[in-house]
This record gives structure tokens, C-alpha cells and sequence, in this order.
């Protein structure tokens, strides 16, 4: 597992119902309080704020650079699709961006 640093982007790996959020949905790791416990934004497709969280490391992973597309993306997709796994996620990542399909 990678460590989260501040300003990493970070899926989330649960459900809270409560703010909205599902598991899959992207944040930002804006202050870190212990290696293990994060102040985590999450934002909707326009960056209006939809929740500011304390949250630990069992219920956020560190996003790679090289999924940054399909963590972009699981935010635009309908609540069903955003369930998917990262790797179908990618996939359909590499198909809407393949210059065949622009």
C-alpha cells in the first residue's frame, strides 16, 4: 500500500450514505493529521464542495497517477457504473479517449 501524502488524489473504498458518497467516488487528501488519518475533499464535476471528512486509511486508497483518468471518470459515471472495478474502469477510460472514438 502507498502512503498518502497531502494534495493525493484518494478513492474512497466504503459507502457514506450520510454525505452522498459511495465507494469509488474521488477526493483530495487536503491535510494530513497522522500518517493514517486524512482530511479528505470531496468535490462534485463543477469543484463545489460536496464533503469535507476526517477519514483513516482503511476507508480511502491512494489513487495512482496512471488511474487519475479512471478516478476522473468513475466521478462522471452513473452510481451503477461507479461500482465497477478500477480495472473496467480503465478500460472504458482507454476506449472513450482511443482517437478512433473522438
Amino acid at each position: 500500500m502507498e502512503p498518502i501524502n497531502e494534495l493525493d488524489l484518494v478513492l474512497l473504498t466504503r459507502d457514506l450514505p450520510a454525505y452522498g458518497l459511495v465507494h469509488g467516488d474521488i477526493g483530495t487528501a487536503v491535510y494530513l493529521h497522522t500518517p493514517t488519518d486524512f482530511e479528505v475533499e470531496f468535490c462534485s464535476g463543477d469543484g463545489t464542495t460536496v464533503a469535507l471528512l476526517t477519514l483513516t486509511a482503511q476507508d480511502v486508497m491512494y489513487c495512482r497517477v496512471a488511474s487519475a483518468t479512471s478516478c476522473t471518470l468513475a466521478n462522471t459515471l452513473p452510481h451503477k457504473l461507479r461500482k465497477a472495478s478500477e480495472a473496467q474502469l480503465q478500460k472504458r477510460a482507454q476506449l472513450r479517449f482511443h482517437p478512433e472514438f473522438a
